[in-house]
């Protein structure tokens, strides 16, 4: 049982990305996807289990790199649209490989930091004042809601087969 909010931060992650829990995680879930059903989509305004990857890559590297002290530069994001899910020239065996690493350290990361470093603040910015175990709690929450996504079409795709 999680005695700290660094443990439980780290067992939802798990939960989330490589260790089954009530629910499968999402390396189980894209792991023996064809890759016609990485790229399908139920219709063109959906976005494809690749698209989620791609998104979920995005936002778990830029927490990882600051995490680990390495920030990548600033991004802004369009209210119009949203690039973070806008497809890359990667294979689906490159896009994996690299989002593995991503999520692989970021886990390791966070199990190796040191309980203080979760109520330090991850930005410098005044505006922001919120500490890095809020952050890694709605990184935790935005990839279980996007895990479920994923098995929903997972799901759908095979049952239309």
């Amino acid at each position: 049982m999680p005695t700290t909010i660094k443990q439980l931060l780290v067992e939802q992650y798990a939960a989330c990305y490589n260790e089954e829990n009530w629910f499968k995680p999402l390396k189980d879930v894209i792991s023996d996807l064809t890759d016609e059903e990485f790229k399908w989509k139920e219709s063109e305004e959906e976005h494809s289990i690749r698209q989620l990857v791609i998104h979920l890559l995005f936002y778990n590297e830029r927490y990882y790199m600051r995490f680990i002290g390495n920030p990548l530069p600033a991004v802004h994001i369009s209210p119009d649209k949203d690039t973070t899910f806008d497809d890359n020239d990667l294979t689906k065996e490159e896009l994996l490989d690299k989002f593995y690493k991503v999520m692989d350290g970021l886990y390791e990361a966070m199990k190796l930091a040191p309980e203080e470093k979760f109520d330090e603040r991850p930005f410098d910015d005044a505006d922001k004042t919120w500490l890095w175990w809020e952050t890694l709690h709605n990184i935790n929450i935005h990839n279980a809601y996007h895990l479920g996504q994923m098995m929903l079409m997972k799901k759908k795709m095979r049952l239309k087969k």
